[in-house]
């Protein structure tokens, strides 16, 4: 949960604790207390980078899976095709085999 609500929520509704400390009137503290509010910020941030990042590499597998997928079904209908002409293949030199022997 890092300083930000769950990620599961939209973007729209995440709160950052630091925006919450900002809207208390933290911010308006000592020297310190400034700078503290900015390494929080800072950290705050990165997770949230982190976060994000975490959700357009889900994004990505996802359009990858999906692509795979495709092409597994795309692989299936070859097989058949090429399974298909074999049997073509078969058949037409059964008949050429028959053809020769009655000439022969």
């Amino acid at each position: 949960m890092f300083l930000s609500v769950s990620a599961s929520k939209p973007k729209s509704i995440k709160w950052s604790l630091v925006s919450k400390l900002v809207h208390k009137g933290v911010v308006g503290g000592s020297e310190g207390q400034r700078e503290k509010l900015t390494e929080l910020e800072k950290v705050d941030t990165a997770l949230n980078n982190l976060l994000d990042q975490h959700e357009e590499e889900v994004e990505s597998f996802e359009f990858g899976q999906r692509n795979l997928e495709n092409l597994k079904g795309s692989i299936e209908d070859l097989e058949n095709g090429l399974e298909m002409l074999f049997k073509l293949l078969i058949r037409t030199r059964l008949s050429l085999l028959n053809i020769l022997f009655l000439i022969g």
